[in-house]
């Protein structure tokens, strides 16, 4: 074949792969070779796809290899994907404290992919998130932690209390506090039917 027709054929099934077509499906014959052996003169060859199915069946060949129809390219097919899974289990991961260099923190560890995440949150606080049917979820991973895992979590948490990583503090935030207290003054004047205690530009 010119080398012009092979660059518009390799063009041609790149472009009906990326379509996720088959690319057997429009690649000609000789694209797949079998390997053969001749049953007359006992050489082993491999043929065009086509030229060896056709001396297989008339009893001139024998198959020494199956006949796939596949790509010699080695290119997936449909149904070789397998999604990646996740490798949980229990680690000790650096404090990063600076007056105790080798402090190390419970934590459960969750391997994804090409990702590693933490989450070091007292057990009861591991899944402190729901989804929108109300299944509950750690927001470290995404997704809830299977059970035998945070039941070995929790044992090795209660088991190791130097080990805890330290909760986290509530950060202060005057302004809603003094929405807060705005909010029930209000709900409290409404119960109450009596609007005319606070003034509505005040509460700005």
């Amino acid at each position: 074949m010119p080398r012009n027709s092979m660059a518009g054929f390799r063009s041609f099934t790149t472009a009906r792969l990326l379509g996720c077509i088959e690319i057997q499906s429009f690649a000609p014959h000789w694209r797949f070779l079998v390997k053969i052996k001749n049953k007359f003169s006992g050489v082993v060859s491999s043929e065009r796809a086509d030229i060896a199915r056709a001396m297989i069946r008339q009893g001139m060949a024998e198959a020494l290899e199956p006949d796939t129809g596949e790509s010699p390219s080695g290119l997936p097919k449909p149904g070789d994907y397998r999604p990646p899974q996740r490798n949980w289990s229990i680690d000790l991961i650096a404090a990063f404290d600076l007056q105790d260099p080798v402090k190390k923190w419970l934590a459960i560890r969750c391997d994804f992919h090409n990702s590693v995440t933490f989450c070091t949150a007292a057990p009861d606080a591991v899944h402190n998130r729901k989804t929108w049917d109300g299944k509950p979820f750690c927001s470290s991973f995404g997704v809830c932690v299977p059970p035998e895992m945070l039941d070995q979590y929790r044992k090795q948490w209660k088991a190791s209390p130097h080990l805890r990583a330290p909760l986290p503090e509530r950060p202060s935030c005057p302004e809603n506090e003094s929405m807060k207290a705005k909010k029930e003054m209000l709900d409290r004047e409404v119960s109450s039917g009596d609007l005319s205690v606070s003034d509505p530009n005040s509460w700005s």
